[in-house]
């Protein structure tokens, strides 16, 4: 039986992994393979092994968008139009993945930034934090782990 003690100190410690997220740096999208929904993406980066391969699934740090896989009709409409939003901020755009880690299943984590094309010159203008346009524009809402 474990004790009492040592389960508060475990959680305790399971509610501040967060705060001490470990990083590993930042990495350059190749390209977009696809969106899975509003806060997950799979990207093709080309200098990581292909033992782990070339299409990885990306988890948006710091935001949650409801589900698109789900029985709840109104929140998978929301999901829709979240996935919707993403896919048109994202394609054609360049991609950084800021303060990279892994998360629970594996994915990347990673703060999502990119730059629109602005068009016909070829030109892109400033990055944008994806996490913070989802949140402003009503797609999602802060998450930083735990519990939903």
């Amino acid at each position: 039986m474990i004790k009492p003690t040592i389960l508060i100190i475990l959680s305790l410690f399971c509610t501040s992994i967060d705060a001490a997220r470990k990083t590993y740096g930042d990495l350059e999208v190749t390209r977009l393979v696809k969106v899975i929904d509003g806060d997950t993406i799979k990207v093709d980066i080309d200098y990581i092994h292909p033992l782990l391969g070339d299409a990885r699934n990306v988890r948006v740090y710091g935001v949650n968008t409801p589900e698109i896989r789900t029985r709840d009709y109104d929140e998978k409409v929301k999901g829709r139009k979240a996935k919707s939003f993403v896919i048109q901020e994202l394609e054609g755009s360049k991609i950084l993945l800021k303060d990279v880690s892994a998360d629970k299943y594996f994915r990347i984590l990673a703060e999502v930034f990119y730059k629109k094309n602005k068009g016909v010159s070829g030109e892109f203008g400033k990055y944008k934090n994806l996490t913070k346009e989802l949140i402003k524009n009503g797609y999602g809402v802060e998450y930083y782990g735990g519990r939903k």
